[in-house]
């Protein structure tokens, strides 16, 4: 009788997919899109992910920045990093929201 790979195969993939975003958004002390792109933002009526509504860009290796494609969208964004568990404190500059990562302590790193 032989077994069939394929249902493991697929099982293993979907492992592989979720590491691999999973690694992405770990706080290494370098501005990362991933880190945020995924907060639920309450905008238009509904819960819709960060990186839908906003362009999400690094500016230097400890600052992110949030430039939503409608004005309207800053205070959600800003309410949704704050309340975060990511420990972020976002700044409001005009149009945009700035966000520059803390040094990693050594409990951090640990």
């Amino acid at each position: 009788m032989a077994y069939d790979f394929l249902n493991f195969e697929q099982e293993i993939k979907k492992a592989v997919e979720w590491f691999t975003h999973e690694i992405v958004s770990l706080r290494t002390g370098r501005a990362n899109p991933a880190l945020v792109e995924d907060l639920e933002i309450e905008s238009y009526g509904s819960k819709m992910p960060l990186k839908h509504i906003a362009a999400i860009n690094v500016e230097d290796a400890r600052t992110l920045g949030i430039k939503p494609w409608d004005k309207n969208n800053i205070q959600p964004i800003e309410s949704a990093v704050r309340s975060s568990n990511l420990g972020l404190q976002p700044i409001v500059d005009k149009d945009m929201i700035r966000i520059i990562l803390p040094e990693l302590t050594a409990e951090r790193r640990a």
